[in-house]
């Protein structure tokens, strides 16, 4: 008997059919999030031989990691703004549950895993700057 509101089968299938049908998005999205802040914290360390703050570091960390995760949040569940993606999504032969599961696991677990090492690859970098800078 098939469960109607978790298969594991069926989510699984579920969470790949939308891995495949959106990864360039959310790699563009990703890509453009940490261009943005890139850029932001060259720019005010770049002022001061690239030594930032540990608590603007914080800042920078929290509010975009708020604003990229509403943004992303907000486009995973935009087809339900779109009478006929909305209906089309709603079609698709698993349960609502699932197709919360999936949303929920991009949008909370998978984006934090992505910025939070985006966020330290790039601080990395802005550290090894801040060193470059010191010793010349």
């Amino acid at each position: 008997m098939m469960n109607n509101v978790f298969n594991l089968r069926r989510f699984t299938q579920l969470f790949v059919d939308h891995t495949v049908s959106n990864y360039r998005k959310y790699l563009m999205s990703f890509g453009v999030l940490m261009g943005i802040l890139f850029l932001l914290m060259v720019y005010v360390a770049s002022g001061k031989n690239f030594a930032i703050s540990e608590s603007s570091r914080e800042i920078y960390f929290s509010i975009f990691m708020f604003i990229g995760g509403a943004i992303f949040t907000t486009g995973i569940f935009s087809p339900l703004g779109d009478k006929r993606k909305a209906i089309a999504f709603l079609m698709i032969p698993a349960s609502n549950f699932e197709k919360l599961l999936v949303a929920w696991l991009y949008s909370f677990v998978l984006f934090q895993v992505f910025y939070l090492a985006g966020f330290y690859i790039l601080d990395l970098i802005i550290l090894s700057l801040a060193n470059k800078a010191g010793t010349d």
